[in-house]
């Protein structure tokens, strides 16, 4: 599974640098292994999930708060998700309306304020707002496994772009003084 880590992957390597970025990245899959193996020692089988596991060993309390953790996090998935979105359709809408002449009816890429007197990031975030809203709110989840399916497509269109990055980078030349290798801004 795909988790919200992957989208923190490539800020890490950019601010980070290559060797902090992978030794961060084996810190996070010791961690993540250390603590998928506890799970599979205490799981039982009468146990659906996580929660269930948590509510036998630890009780009401600590199930409770651990509902209360996760939804916070995929409140802030969500957030992070929206800005992604927004900023990944606001680039195809902005190229689409510059080719077609009509740069003066959308706002720069680069405005650090609040716009609202032309097409901008705030209108296709409150756009983009609510069919997000309604996929988080879904009870029937059938829809969202049907998405699932574009998503493991859209993962591998995303990493082939990376490969295609980084060999284009090798033939254009890489200025190795550009690039980070290690830096103790980790987060």
């Amino acid at each position: 599974m795909i988790g919200g880590a992957m989208l923190t992957f490539p800020v890490l390597f950019q601010k980070a640098g290559i060797v902090t970025g992978i030794i961060v990245l084996v810190v996070s899959c010791l961690i993540s292994y250390t603590t998928c193996r506890i799970y599979i020692m205490h799981l039982a089988p009468k146990d659906n999930d996580v929660e269930d596991t948590i509510k036998r060993i630890m009780g009401l309390k600590w199930e409770r708060f651990f509902r209360l953790i996760t939804g916070f996090y995929l409140i802030l998935l969500n957030i992070i998700y929206l800005i992604l979105i927004v900023d990944q359709i606001y680039n195809i809408i902005f190229f689409i309306m510059s080719k077609a002449g009509v740069e003066n009816s959308i706002a720069n890429k680069e405005v650090d304020h609040l716009v609202f007197d032309k097409f901008s990031k705030q209108y296709l975030a409150i756009i983009m707002f609510l069919p997000l809203l309604a996929l988080t709110f879904m009870k029937n989840l059938s829809f969202v496994i049907k998405l699932a399916s574009f998503g493991v497509g859209s993962v591998f269109i995303y990493f082939s772009f990376l490969i295609y990055q980084f060999f284009k980078s090798i033939v254009d030349g890489v200025d190795f003084n550009q690039i980070t290798w290690v830096s103790s801004n980790v987060g």
